[in-house]
């Protein structure tokens, strides 16, 4: 199978799912865009500069819309615009919150623990 090398990410670059070694177009026949069962894809891109995250959703609504006139399988079609960090952490984010709700309470209670020890050493020094 020939491929054509359209870009090559530098050494550094780590993607959050795991360790890629190539990624490859996804080409779709005819024959498979008319079949009755659900399709998923995990798309990745980049933004073209100056283009932000709200326009990309808004461009992708509209190409939703767009390819619903097309085909009457793709009416409720639409496509979920995110950023890495969002689509990497979308999993722990709720354990994440539940961490960081403790680490505030812990916190509040030295806080109040602090300040009684300084209102008795107060009390104490006569004032």
């Amino acid at each position: 199978m020939l491929y054509t090398i359209v870009g090559v990410m530098g050494r550094d670059f780590r993607y959050p799912l795991g360790e890629l070694q190539a990624w490859v177009p996804l080409v779709m026949h005819p024959a498979e865009l008319t079949r009755a069962e659900t399709q998923n894809y995990h798309v990745v891109a980049r933004l073209a500069p100056g283009v932000t995250l709200s326009q990309a959703r808004q461009a992708s609504a509209a190409l939703a819309h767009s390819l619903s006139r097309y085909l009457w399988k793709n009416v409720g079609v639409g496509f979920i615009v995110d950023s890495m960090l969002d689509d990497a952490i979308r999993v722990v984010r709720p354990i994440l919150t539940v961490l960081l709700a403790a680490v505030s309470l812990l916190l509040a209670i030295a806080c109040v623990n602090l300040s009684s020890l300084f209102g008795a050493r107060a009390s104490a020094r006569g004032w």
